[in-house]
């Protein structure tokens, strides 16, 4: 449940598990304020549960108290914070969220306690005028004092044990901070006002020794150590009302010393425990930053490993932009020489056609003259003759073709 903020007073609710006592509800209040403050806070127990079951854990004036079926707590906080819890059967865990509701939480102001605290003033007030009503029996100026003032004696001792009390209210103001002192200075305190008591009883009965002997010659005088005496009386029972509230409230510190002083070695531990937590990851911190500066040592390598290939790759682009205009002025000049080569191929083959077109006159004058040779005689010889002849003209066409092969060869290299 989340802690509840309300005029100073900050209330954190919580399951706890006690190894004396049955498995309860634990409320820290925690006070912030420089002044005392009264808090009542109010829970209504579930329908499920058994009102007489629960029980409060905490006692004294940090105790629950029931009506009807709410559980009540109220106690004025005048220290950094409370601890206070009640219990309830093993079947709380079962049913934990009926019993994790928001409470009704109440502070009181300082002028509900103002207006106990007057209340009680007027009483001691009429009851001061009440007595003041009545006859005197103190001795007069005219007489002489027969030992120590009596009224002066309680002055004093009622100033001594309102410094105790002035003292033990400045220390409780620090009790958060060192439970421990309190205690000690309470304890102290205690022990003066008693000394002071002694010292007022010592005081007392020298007075009525001193009474006693007087009484002897003056019956007057008598009468005035008689109501001395129950004056005296009176302090003696003041004060010890005095010093059993000053007891129970040294005991009441005591417990919140023993209190605190438990939150105060837990809180060590846990503190104990977070320091090993940080300190390990102080060491994985420095673990990471080592690995971090390794590996901004290897980006940086990289980086210039990077710049290194970009150069590169700038020369070989450059590289083949050139190579690229080179070979678009090769492809450039063997389209002209193609264009030459193909004007010099149809010239051959103009020069084909007329030496087809002297074959053919050749052979129409080889004709010729077979049909003379028939005629003239002696055929063999003359086709001997005319073989010779083509086969001469054979060759020379053959050394024309190679010699125009030749020529176009060179022409396509």
């Amino acid at each position: 449940m989340e802690p509840i903020n309300k005029d100073d007073i900050t209330v954190t609710k919580s399951y706890t598990e006690f190894s004396d006592d049955d498995p309860g509800i634990e409320y820290y209040i925690r006070h912030w304020s420089e002044t005392p403050q009264t808090v009542e806070i109010r829970e209504r127990v579930p329908e499920s549960a058994d009102i007489d079951a629960v029980g409060s854990h905490a006692s004294g004036d940090l105790a629950w108290e029931k009506d009807g079926r709410e559980l009540v707590f109220r106690h004025r906080i005048d220290t950094d914070g409370v601890t206070t819890a009640y219990t309830y059967t093993e079947e709380l865990e079962n049913n934990l969220s009926e019993w994790m509701g928001e409470p009704e939480i109440e502070v009181l102001d300082d002028a509900d306690e103002a207006e106990t605290v007057a209340s009680a003033e007027t009483v001691t007030t009429d009851e001061e005028g009440a007595a003041s009503d009545e006859p005197s029996t103190e001795p007069t100026a005219d007489d002489e004092p027969s030992g120590p003032d009596v009224a002066e004696i309680a002055d004093a001792i009622e100033d001594m044990a309102g410094d105790e009390n002035i003292a033990v209210g400045d220390e409780n103001s620090t009790a958060s901070d060192e439970e421990s002192s309190v205690s000690d200075e309470a304890t102290a305190a205690s022990d003066e006002v008693v000394t002071a008591s002694d010292e007022a009883v010592a005081t007392s009965e020298e007075t009525e020794t001193s009474n006693d002997d007087s009484a002897a010659s003056d019956e007057d005088s008598a009468t005035g150590d008689d109501d001395d005496d129950g004056e005296i009386g009176s302090v003696g029972a003041a004060l010890n009302t005095r010093f059993s509230d000053h007891d129970d409230r040294i005991e009441e510190l005591l417990d919140r010393a023993d209190t605190h002083e438990a939150k105060i070695d837990s809180l060590e531990a846990a503190t104990a425990a977070h320091t090993d937590e940080i300190d390990a990851v102080k060491n994985t911190t420095k673990d990471h930053g080592e690995t971090i500066n390794t590996l901004a040592e290897r980006t940086s390598q990289n980086e210039a490993n990077i710049d290194d290939i970009s150069d590169g790759i700038e020369a070989v682009a450059d590289s083949l932009a050139d190579l690229s205009d080179e070979a678009d002025d090769r492809f450039e000049a063997a389209d002209k020489q193609r264009d030459a080569l193909a004007a010099r191929i149809d010239d051959h083959a103009d020069h084909l056609s007329d030496l087809a077109a002297d074959i053919e006159s050749i052979s129409e004058d080889v004709a010729t003259l077979e049909a003379r040779l028939d005629d003239d005689g002696d055929i063999d010889e003359r086709i001997a003759d005319l073989e010779a002849e083509i086969d001469e003209f054979a060759q020379w066409r053959e050394q024309i073709t190679s010699t125009l092969m030749t020529v176009g060869g060179g022409d396509d290299e």
